[in-house]
């Protein structure tokens, strides 16, 4: 639930009136499994919510159309994707201009950071290999 709300949050993909409740409720009810579900929400779906009135369903089912086509950096953001906050999304877009350029270094990252700490594990453990 809270990818959902950092998802939806001004800084990310600007998602008005989805805060911390509504989140919690797509969530619970099953609407919202993952992150691309929030777009196949209609405004019935969302009308059916606690405290949602026609006018505030169609209020959040237009804040989420709106949010379709974001520039990369606030979708980079949005991911939520460890490591990388608005400085690094900023970055990134600046040296990728396209979210396909931009998945190759941040797919060879996480590899490196797994392989780091699964080294570090071991270090600690002391199963790793040591100079002899």
């Amino acid at each position: 639930m809270s990818r959902l709300v950092h998802f939806g949050s001004r800084e990310a993909m600007n998602i008005e009136h989805l805060g911390e409740k509504t989140a919690r409720q797509v969530v619970e009810r099953g609407l919202v499994n993952d992150l691309a579900d929030l777009y196949h929400l209609n405004a019935g779906q969302l009308k059916q919510l606690d405290r949602f009135a026609d006018r505030s369903a169609r209020k959040l089912f237009a804040s989420i159309q709106e949010s379709k086509r974001p520039t990369l950096e606030r979708f980079l953001y949005a991911l939520g994707i460890r490591h990388v906050g608005s400085v690094v999304a900023r970055q990134l877009t600046r040296r990728f201009k396209t979210l396909a350029a931009a998945a190759r270094p941040l797919f060879c990252s996480a590899r490196i950071f797994r392989r780091v700490s699964q080294r570090h594990a071991q270090d600690a453990a002391g199963t790793g290999n040591r100079p002899r």
